[in-house]
C-alpha cells in the first residue's frame, strides 16, 4: 500500500494482483485460472487521538485488468462488482479498525498533548501540538 499526502487530504493506493484458482475434480488441487491487478485509490483522514495518530479511510475507486489466464481471454468489467463489494464491506472496514485505534506518537512519559492537530502537505503530515509536563522539576 502506498500513501500519499496531498495539500487538503491524503490518499491511499492500493495495487495488488489477485489470483482465481478452481479446484481439480480428480484430486481436489488448485488449479490456477487467471490472475487480475487490482489499482485502488481511497481517501483518507487523520487526527490525534490521546497519543496515537488515528484516521480512516472512505473508498474512492478501482479498476481491474486481466494480466495472466489459463481460460482463455475474456473482459474482466463484470467483477467489478463483486470485487468493489468486497473492498467496500470487507478490506475499508477492516483497515479502519486498526486505523481507529492508531499508531503511538513516541512521547517522553508524562508527556501530554494539547489541542494537536494535524496537517496535511504535500508529501508530508505533520503534528502541531501544544505540550502539557506535569513534573516541571525535572524541565
Amino acid at each position: 500500500m502506498v500513501l500519499f499526502f496531498l495539500m487538503g487530504g491524503s490518499q491511499a493506493e492500493l495495487q495488488s494482483t489477485i489470483e482465481f484458482d478452481v479446484v481439480s475434480p480428480k484430486n481436489g488441487s488448485l488449479i490456477p485460472a487467471f490472475t487480475l491487478q487490482l489499482n485502488s485509490t481511497a481517501d483518507g483522514t487523520a487526527s490525534v487521538t490521546g497519543l496515537n495518530l488515528t484516521g480512516s479511510l472512505t473508498y474512492f475507486n478501482s479498476n481491474y485488468s486481466l494480466v495472466a489466464t489459463e481460460i482463455g481471454y475474456f473482459d474482466p468489467r463484470p467483477l467489478e462488482s463483486l470485487l468493489t463489494f468486497v473492498l467496500e464491506g470487507v478490506v475499508v472496514p477492516f483497515v479502519n479498525q486498526y486505523l481507529k485505534v492508531g499508531f503511538p506518537i513516541p512521547t517522553v512519559d508524562g508527556l501530554s498533548f494539547v489541542s494537536p492537530k494535524v496537517v496535511v502537505a504535500d508529501g508530508y503530515l505533520e503534528v502541531a501540538t501544544q505540550l502539557n509536563y506535569p513534573n516541571p522539576s525535572l524541565v
